[in-house]
């Protein structure tokens, strides 16, 4: 499954991503493997996240995009747009890999990869 969403200029390099579903060793069969796409500081541009199998098939892709009361903040109201504005552009992502053989794990920001993908996970442990 393909997710897109609008997210702030485009700065694809400064889209991060990081957790154990894009890591080389960390992920297990018919486990959820999990990762987060935080482009708070990337400016405006669609997020797709792909996940492909061993077998060269899509596989299915849970995305879901934080609510800014996710986060704890003051009750200054400028503060609380800002956190708002911003913790909408993070993205919790998880795939359950059901195949034995490498995944391919892609981020792209602006229909451009974003640095270090796509992500070569290795066979899923069993």
């Amino acid at each position: 499954m393909m997710m897109m969403a609008e997210v702030g200029l485009v700065c694809d390099w400064q889209v991060a991503v990081r957790g154990s579903g894009v890591e080389r060793d960390s992920v297990m069969l018919n486990e959820p493997a999990s990762f987060v796409v935080d482009a708070r500081y990337a400016g405006i541009a669609d997020v797709a996240v792909t996940v492909i199998d061993s077998e060269c098939q899509p596989m299915d892709v849970s995305v879901r995009q934080r609510e800014a009361d996710d986060v704890d903040h003051p009750r200054d109201s400028a503060y609380m747009q800002a956190q708002k504005d911003s913790q909408s552009k993070v993205y919790e992502c998880s795939y359950v890999p059901s195949t034995v053989g490498k995944h391919t794990v892609s981020v792209t920001y602006g229909s451009v990869n974003v640095a270090q993908s796509p992500y070569k996970v290795c066979e899923p442990h069993i």
